[in-house]
């Protein structure tokens, strides 16, 4: 192959079939980087690198030359196309649709180039509709949705990880975290009925996901523009600027008093599993050995019993070594109960450690607005940055209360889990207790 970076026009569409080709539509940029007498070259469409057809484009010199081929086959971009939204009474959404339900059942690894770039991919099941995604995917749908619907709050992904990402327990972790935010998206007043949301649960097909995916990322940036489709009409006893002002303002503390005591949480946890529950696994799993050996013969040791064995000292060596094969077992229940613990328990403060970054990030995209607005000296301009700032701050307090609301159901959610979990965890100790001692007179032992 000859390598190369020219830059050239689509004069054909051409729509992949393989993960490693690109689609083209008429009329895109190409950045050809190389060239094969196979016909099939490697090529760079906005972020996209992969192969296509050479016959599907055309090699161009200069900017003029896009522009007049332009001109003559294609109209200018219209602006996103973003249905109406209300506000109603008491800073609520308007149902745009029904909350519904997504699963993440299984991931599953894979790998591309003979096993050189290995992936995780996940089956995302919303009703019949059953497609498989990888990380980026999500990545994917989180940016185009900012993109669409800034200031209205965004769910946080699970952060990257470098090392340590194909490991069954991180494969877990993630796939839970990616099924609660696909979750927070479905059951959003807004978001539920979003055509890049239904895209991303309902394209199965490669060359649809990715025709679908293009689409999306040609559309306009909207971001603080939703407002032009924000209806306060039936916003009866909106709240004045000032008390708007002013309850962000005590918002914005209280997100960071709740970040402090959330993290604090979060330590507190983390010791308590690593210090407390891993601790007494391992010592529990020591004792067990311990009394296991008690019933073993070495060179110096003759066991337990030394004289002629009878029936009940058979039994009483048989219980022993039954205590010590309990006692492990509860040793390795307290072991697994470290990460169900720190699943159902961690998963939820770090999610919300991250809610309240990403509000404080939108919240000082509403203060740069508001100085602005305050400091124009063009009377037009600023009437219209003063219409803009109400519809917006209408926007980020009803996003404040529904936060406010989710932060509810979410945490009495997380706060049963986590009891359901410990009362489970216990009855199994107990069981293996009750199990080891049977209470019937006939094994009873007396002291007597």
């Amino acid at each position: 192959m000859d390598s190369l970076e020219r830059k050239a026009i689509a004069v054909y569409n051409f729509n992949s079939s393989e993960e490693n080709e690109i689609s083209i539509s008429y009329g895109d940029i190409v950045i050809v980087l190389e060239e094969d007498p196979s016909g099939w070259w490697i090529g760079k469409v906005g972020h996209e690198i992969g192969f296509f057809p050479k016959n599907c484009i055309k090699y161009i010199n200069t900017d003029e030359e896009i522009y007049n081929f332009k001109s003559k086959t294609t109209t200018p971009n219209q602006s996103v196309n973003i249905e109406n939204f209300r506000i109603l009474n008491n800073y609520c959404w308007e149902k745009t649709g029904e909350p519904f339900q997504i699963q993440i059942k299984k991931s599953e690894k894979r790998g591309k180039y003979k096993g050189i770039k290995k992936y995780t991919v996940y089956e995302v099941i919303s009703g019949n509709n059953r497609v498989l995604r990888r990380y980026k995917h999500f990545l994917w749908l989180r940016s185009r949705l900012i993109e669409r619907y800034d200031p209205i709050q965004i769910a946080p992904l699970p952060e990257k990880q470098l090392q340590g990402r194909f490991t069954e327990d991180f494969i877990e972790k993630r796939r839970q975290a990616l099924g609660r935010f696909l979750n927070q998206l479905s059951h959003h007043p807004v978001l539920c009925t979003c055509p890049i949301l239904k895209h991303f649960l309902h394209a199965s097909d490669f060359n649809k996901w990715k025709r679908g995916k293009r689409k999306f990322e040609k559309e306009n940036k909207s971001g603080f523009n939703l407002y032009q489709k924000i209806d306060l009409e039936k916003l009866t006893n909106p709240s004045s600027e000032k008390e708007i002002n002013l309850e962000i303002s005590a918002f914005v503390n209280h997100l960071h008093e709740i970040e402090k005591k959330l993290r604090l949480i979060e330590v507190s946890a983390f010791d308590l599993i690593n210090d407390n529950y891993q601790d007494f696994s391992n010592t529990t799993l020591q004792l067990g050995s311990s009394w296991k050996s008690l019933t073993k013969p070495d060179q110096e040791y003759k066991g337990f019993t030394w004289k002629e064995p009878t029936v009940e000292s058979i039994n009483l060596e048989s219980k022993i070594y039954e205590m010590g094969i309990n006692l492990e077992n509860i040793g390795n229940l307290w072991m697994n109960q470290s990460n169900i613990h720190y699943n159902k328990y961690i998963q939820i403060i770090k999610k919300y450690i991250q809610c309240s970054q990403v509000f404080l990030e939108t919240l000082k995209k509403y203060e740069k607005l508001d100085f602005s607005q305050k400091n124009s000296s063009n009377k037009k301009q600023k009437k219209s940055k003063q219409e803009q700032l109400q519809k917006i701050s209408a926007i980020i307090k009803t996003e404040v209360d529904l936060f406010y609301r989710n932060r509810v159901s979410d945490f009495k959610w997380a706060m049963k889990e986590y009891a359901e979990n410990q009362i489970s965890f216990h009855l199994k100790i107990i069981s293996l207790w009750e199990n080891f001692c049977p209470y019937d007179e006939e094994n009873n032992i007396n002291n007597n």
